[in-house]
């Protein structure tokens, strides 16, 4: 398989992609049902905020995850890197293992911070609460253990399943090249069988991180598939029905019409389809609008590893003074993530412009 050049256009799509991504993650964290304690959110209690979070939060935004491990393997086919695993491994470490661990402890650190004062202490469950962890909660803080596999920043959690997706592709880039169809086809097929069919879903569950692990090798193989395929994503016939099989999905899988068979996994497939035909649309704006959109992207890494604790904190502090009412609880719900984005990509211009060299350690996404 001859590399393919990834020209400015496919790197336009590409950011994009990811930012689509990070927006869709800041509101999968946008949680309403847990803030409101003294409240219960659900079908009967205010069920339009209920299904308004269900179907957004809990379905269509999904695909974040999944399109991350893709845009991942569709870069590696696309340059098809020829170092030694060895080598490889080494460049990999210090591309996703590092950040990794450098943005635990800097949220333990900013966690335990604000957690000195006596008067936050209501805000933290006693799971999260660092002065009193033991040894297995720091170790699980970082690298999770048994079921409680995520590390302390919560959304950092696949890229120790990204890092072993790269490993585990590297030493067979050859036979995957050479076969490319079967390869994300076969694996593309177990994902869905394992996730979609509750008995198997269930027994593979308590198998630790091998359900996350397939997932990962899934939508990471599934980037070649995207990258051979990059004609058809122009398709207005894909992009409407990737869109209308994404929301379809979304609306079937809810009330569980087909028991026991899940179609969530379909569902990320087509939404991360989707996404890719959508990028090509994007593509074609102006000039002026793709480079507005190319520099909001640039922020994606810092909105990523900064949005939670302080999304949480807000959530926590504006809900406790609004009334358990629809309306209000909406509003916050749709505005709150923007204006949270916002205020990042303020401050990280400002730090990127102040202080080029320390965003750049970072903040460097790879």
């Amino acid at each position: 398989m001859t590399p393919t050049k990834i020209t400015e256009d496919i790197s336009f799509r590409l950011s994009i992609m990811k930012f689509i991504a990070i927006v869709a993650v800041v509101y999968i964290h946008n949680r309403v049902f847990d803030v409101y304690a003294h409240i219960a959110i659900n079908s009967n209690n205010l069920p339009i905020v209920y299904y308004t979070q269900t179907i957004w939060s809990d379905y269509l935004c999904r695909f974040a995850v999944p399109l991350f491990f893709c845009i991942s393997g569709f870069i590696y086919f696309a340059k098809q890197y020829s170092h030694s695993t060895a080598n490889f491994t080494l460049k990999k470490t210090k591309d996703i293992i590092f950040p990794y661990i450098l943005w635990n402890t800097i949220a333990i650190a900013y966690i335990f911070a604000a957690q000195v004062p006596s008067c936050t202490h209501q805000y933290f469950s006693a799971e999260k609460f660092i002065p009193n962890f033991s040894a297995a909660q720091w170790i699980s803080a970082y690298i999770g253990v048994s079921a409680d596999w995520r590390p302390f920043l919560y959304p950092l959690w696949f890229m120790p399943y990204l890092f072993a997706a790269f490993i585990i592709v590297h030493p067979l880039r050859k036979v995957i090249n050479q076969y490319p169809g079967v390869t994300w086809i076969s694996l593309a097929a177990a994902n869905i069988i394992c996730h979609s069919v509750t008995p198997v879903y269930d027994v593979l569950l308590n198998c630790g991180p091998l359900l996350r692990l397939l997932n990962a090798l899934s939508f990471f193989t599934f980037g070649i598939f995207c990258l051979k395929n990059m004609n058809l994503f122009d398709s207005k016939i894909t992009f409407f029905c990737s869109g209308l099989a994404f929301i379809s999905a979304a609306f079937i899988d809810i009330p569980k019409v087909f028991i026991p068979i899940k179609i969530f996994p379909i569902l990320l497939y087509a939404g991360v389809i989707f996404i890719f035909s959508l990028s090509s649309r994007i593509a074609q704006c102006s000039s002026k609008i793709k480079k507005q959109l190319a520099y909001i992207s640039s922020f994606s890494f810092l909105i990523y590893v900064m949005h939670e604790f302080a999304l949480y904190a807000l959530l926590k502090i504006i809900f406790s003074r609004f009334a358990a009412e629809a309306t209000p609880v909406l509003l916050v719900y749709f505005t709150l993530p923007i204006i949270l984005m916002s205020i990042l990509i303020i401050c990280g211009a400002l730090l990127r412009k102040l202080f080029p060299q320390v965003y750049k350690f970072l903040f460097r996404s790879n």
